[in-house]
């Protein structure tokens, strides 16, 4: 029956039985038959699957089909799911990435009901498994927090780890637990592990407890160990600096002298890896710390010459002005470092590395030519990046960023480039706003048709049939690349006009574009009338009137939440007055009826 099979596929999973074949058919059998699998067994299998070589997209199909089948077999017995399988449920379904709200539901049922009897290693489990998914049901949460809470004496070190990583994913604080940490904390830390430390400080951090001294003194233990750290070691250091806001410049400052010295060793360059070098040289930017060393190395890592960095940075931008200057760094491997981009990185780590490089205002010809790489990824997607990311890209063809004109080659990828993006049908941004002309055009003639007016007598004898200015002329490369960026921020409209922080990079790229430093003619003088139009609206904008447009979305979408809710509680209402009508019991009268004859 199913169950022995369920038997023998966990046993031969535990001896590390090779015969895929043989492994393949239990699965297929106990997925198809998982309704008549017993409650006992679901536990074990979850076990399984939870700690096999697959995770995530990697995870075999057959694998994952029998995890759904438990995971549906466990909601219709919820009742009988105990803590311990609660947890395997769990922790399988993390590492598989597998989002079923009912089997959730009946996972955090299960443990808000059976936390206290959990020993720490499957209470740091269950957290942990919880911050993968993103998953905040409060009321199971502090269930898990309390449980731990009485059970600090016990608790090792990697279950401390994984149980406040947890907390820190799903951004969840409990106070009480906390402050209970912190003395255990506080007397194990010369006796943690280097990654265990690190860790830990980073977490803590995300959280800004009101003991600011005790993450001071996590932040001086650590960086006393800056010489023997790994580089992911370093990396959370990073990241707890820039989530740490009690802290002076100067106190930051010093860490940060540490942390630097380190990155540049050779030790460390062959450590680092691309998913490292992007989070560490993002940190850096945030702080606003510029270490040319460091900087180089990361920037190395980012374009697959770890091995051999390029340490040379210039002093201005200027020198960059030949062609000559940009080939300075050799020839790059391009096919390599863009696989390894599309297997690491996703669109916004390349705007975020964009816009560090921006912040920390470094030149070399490495960094213009990943500058390059970057928007040649990025240009074709534009219509499905956010606000700030489109800018990002915008900022980069700066004369400033990019000066003079690069080799004949790049100009032509990047314009080839914004040539795919314009494809019918790709853009939707392009689309919506032809369509919003369009219906403005018929409005406009249909006025002119009741006044009994020509709509010729008022056609702008200074525009052509697109709305560009006669004397425009053909566009530079660089004015193309900016009109396609700013296209594609039509979409993103509503969400500029109520957000200060998302506008002010865009009044800054329209004060390059008027003062000339852009390296471009003034906008109206290229733009055609409707983008102009667009974009001067927006930039006109003060911070007045981006805050009451911001209060304003806030005050709607609170009205239509409370629509919402209330026509939920209608709909509830509504379904158990028919409930009730249905199970009233119904009586019938019967008339006599007499026959005359």
């Amino acid at each position: 029956d199913t169950d022995r099979v369920a038997d023998l596929y966990c046993t031969s999973a535990k001896l590390n039985l090779r015969d895929s074949v043989f492994l393949n058919a239990m699965s297929r059998h106990i997925g198809r038959h998982a309704e008549s699998l017993s409650v006992s067994r679901i536990g074990p299998l979850a076990q399984v699957l939870g700690t096999g070589s697959g995770s995530g997209r990697n995870m075999p199909a057959l694998d994952f089909i029998l995890l759904h089948a438990l995971g549906r077999l466990a909601s219709s017995h919820s009742d009988e799911i105990d803590g311990p399988t609660a947890v395997a449920i769990l922790q399988a379904i993390g590492r598989a990435e597998l989002f079923d709200e009912e089997c959730l539901a009946t996972i955090s049922k299960a443990l808000e009901k059976d936390a206290m009897s959990l020993n720490p290693g499957q209470l740091s489990e269950a957290m942990y498994g919880f911050g993968n998914l993103q998953v905040r049901e409060l009321g199971c949460l502090d269930a898990l927090c309390d449980g731990l809470r009485l059970r600090i004496d016990e608790v090792g070190e990697s279950d401390l780890v994984r149980f406040v990583r947890g907390m820190a994913k799903v951004r969840h604080k409990n106070e009480e637990l906390l402050a209970g940490l912190a003395p255990a904390i506080h007397r194990m830390k010369h006796s943690l592990h280097n990654n265990s430390l690190t860790n830990l400080t980073n977490s803590l951090a995300s959280f800004q407890t009101k003991n600011s001294s005790f993450i001071r003194s996590l932040l001086d233990a650590s960086s006393s160990r800056a010489d023997r750290l790994g580089s992911m070691s370093l990396q959370h250091l990073l990241l707890a600096l820039c989530r740490l806001q009690s802290l002076t410049r100067e106190e930051i400052v010093g860490y940060l002298e540490k942390i630097c010295s380190q990155l540049p060793q050779p030790r460390m360059r062959h450590q680092i890896t691309p998913v490292q070098a992007n989070t560490s040289l993002i940190s850096l930017s945030r702080l606003q710390y510029r270490d040319l060393p460091c900087i180089a190395v990361l920037t190395s890592v980012l374009m697959c010459r770890g091995n051999s960095p390029v340490w040379s940075f210039a002093p201005s931008p200027g020198l960059y002005k030949g062609e000559r200057r940009w080939q300075e760094v050799g020839i790059l491997d391009q096919v390599r470092i863009t696989n390894m981009w599309k297997q690491e990185f996703d669109n916004p780590h390349c705007a975020d590395v964009l816009q560090a490089v921006q912040r920390l205002d470094v030149v070399s010809s490495l960094t213009m030519q990943m500058s390059v790489m970057f928007c040649k990824r990025l240009l074709p997607e534009l219509h499905e990046c956010r606000a700030r990311e489109i800018l990002s890209v915008a900022r980069a063809f700066s004369d400033v960023r990019m000066p003079g004109t690069p080799a004949p080659e790049i100009v032509e990828s990047l314009t080839t480039a914004v040539t795919a993006a314009k494809k019918p049908g790709q853009s939707a941004a392009t689309t919506n706003a032809s369509n919003d002309s369009t219906g403005a055009n018929d409005a406009v003639a249909a006025t002119n048709a009741e006044e009994g007016q020509d709509e010729e007598e008022y056609e702008d004898e200074d525009e052509e049939e697109d709305g560009r200015p006669r004397s425009a002329g053909e566009l530079s490369w660089r004015e193309k690349l900016i009109e396609h960026c700013f296209e594609n921020l039509r979409r993103h409209e509503h969400f500029l006009e109520s957000s200060w922080a998302g506008l002010t990079p865009l009044k800054l790229l329209c004060m390059e574009l008027q003062s000339g430093i852009y390296g471009t003619r003034r906008m109206e003088e290229f733009l055609r009338s409707s983008v102009f139009e667009f974009v001067t609206r927006l930039r006109n904008l003060s911070a007045e009137e981006v805050e009451a447009n911001r209060l304003s979305k806030e005050r709607a979408d609170e009205e239509e939440d409370g629509a919402e809710e209330a026509k939920t509680v209608e709909k509830k209402a509504d379904g158990a007055a028919e409930t009730e009508a249905t199970a009233a019991p119904t009586t019938t009268t019967t008339t006599p009826t007499t026959t005359t004859t």
